[in-house]
């Protein structure tokens, strides 16, 4: 088995600087890049690879204590960062967006993000990530994050297996490629049938994060190629036909196979002896390239909640579309320096027992939580908007479990009451204008 050395390699920074410009360009105006979406995919091949390496790094610690650790940190590199952004969205929302206009999937959003499960709820809902109403959910990019969450909890298991067994138990050597496989399947049959539980969910996107761990199988197990460094430029080619051909296609399969395709020959390239000198690993370790790929998990995290925000207040035209790009490079810049970077880097967290970080993290999860319920439940109370007063502007269609205010309650005092009944619901509209 060759060694492939877990080593920090600035061409995949450029990578990730390529993956979340075209994210940002797409959110911000679809029509100068209708299929940046893709870049989302780029990113998931790229963990997955990544993700190998960082493993294949620990084959000296044991099976236990190396999944622990990866936990750790884990733990420590994407929590800390999305508590941040999460709960200040929610607050900023509650200030800003009005209840008449907020609907109880974007508060189901926020809060499953807080465990990796907006993924869970998108699912579930009727629109999908292109209709016209998402772009007014601030949490609707934490579907990506909820995908390699839940990829973590599932993937080390296999991984770990194949490092530790592949020799004795020869048959582990196909385990992860039968599961992509099927998992590719999957996604080709969901796309038709079920169009949200293949979008959304991990089972038919694994294999796009797999993909990127079977490229570091095959690139450690197999003879070395030094021809690898020919593969950039059709890589490249392949990659930028993804983009194009993905807004024409049904998605995630085959509309993603293109892009995925394109970085697995991009990883591979950038990952020969000697790409460092070669001109496209000149290219992706441009400085302004492998800044941006290292802060790229801030500028996701931050590039869409600001978008929508801005669209509440101000809107995108003039001066502020402009003022967008500087805005969010000083947020992201921000997280990464003063959330991101020191608690992944802190010797004592680094000294500390996995548990011991991850115990810690349960009520640090939990307060954010509650914050966020806090947001919710007194969004009127808090909010500055002036349509803040929701029994004046919206009519009301409660669930069963809600408790509704009775029409002596002193909040309807002074309001005429409208009162419609429907087969599955009974909806309440309050005018303020006095009986």
């Amino acid at each position: 088995m060759r060694t492939l050395g877990y080593s920090h390699n600035p061409a995949i920074d450029g990578i990730r600087a390529l993956a979340v410009l075209a994210v940002i360009i797409f959110h911000v105006d679809e029509r100068l890049l209708p299929g940046g979406f893709t870049g989302v995919d780029l990113f998931f091949v790229i963990s997955g690879f990544v993700i190998s390496q960082s493993l294949a790094a620990r084959t000296s610690t044991r099976p236990g204590a190396l999944l622990l650790d990866f936990y750790r940190r884990r733990v420590l590199r994407l929590l800390p960062a999305l508590l941040v952004v999460l709960v200040t969205t929610l607050v900023l929302s509650a200030l800003v967006i009005p209840r008449a206009w907020r609907n109880e999937l974007f508060d189901q959003t926020g809060m499953a993000a807080l465990l990796g499960l907006s993924n869970v709820v998108l699912a579930g809902q009727e629109d999908s990530y292109f209709s016209p109403g998402a772009e007014l959910n601030p949490f609707l990019h934490t579907w990506t994050l909820g995908v390699e969450e839940q990829f973590y909890l599932v993937f080390p298991l296999l991984f770990i297996a194949w490092l530790r067994g592949r020799d004795r138990f020869p048959w582990l050597n196909g385990l992860l490629l039968s599961v992509s496989l099927l998992s590719l399947l999957l996604a080709a049959w969901q796309t038709r049938a079920a169009p949200m539980a293949a979008f959304y969910p991990l089972p038919a996107r694994f294999w796009e994060l797999a993909a990127g761990a079977l490229l570091y199988q095959w690139l450690v197990t197999g003879d070395p190629r030094p021809r690898l460094h020919r593969l950039a430029l059709p890589g490249l080619m392949v990659m930028g036909a993804g983009v194009v051909a993905a807004p024409l296609a049904s998605l995630p399969f085959p509309g993603v196979t293109l892009m995925v395709a394109g970085a697995l020959l991009v990883l591979a390239a950038v990952s020969a002896d000697g790409a460092a000198a070669t001109w496209y690993g000149r290219a992706l370790s441009w400085w302004p390239l492998t800044y941006l790929g290292r802060i790229s998990y801030s500028l996701y995290l931050w590039h869409w909640p600001l978008l929508v925000l801005l669209r509440w207040t101000y809107g995108l035209q003039g001066a502020v579309l402009w003022l967008y790009p500087i805005l969010l490079l000083l947020l992201a810049s921000a997280t990464y320096r003063w959330v991101e970077a020191p608690l992944r880097r802190a010797p004592r967290l680094a000294a500390w027992a996995p548990t011991r970080v991850m115990a810690m993290a349960v009520p640090v999860v939990a307060v954010s939580a509650a914050l966020a319920w806090s947001m919710v439940h007194f969004h009127e109370q808090v909010s500055l908007s002036n349509t803040r007063d929701s029994q004046a502007w919206q009519a009301r269609k409660y669930p069963a479990w809600h408790q509704l205010d009775t029409v002596a309650a002193p909040g309807l005092a002074g309001r005429r009451l409208f009162v419609g009944r429907s087969l599955r619901a009974v909806s309440a509209r309050c005018s303020s204008t006095p009986p």
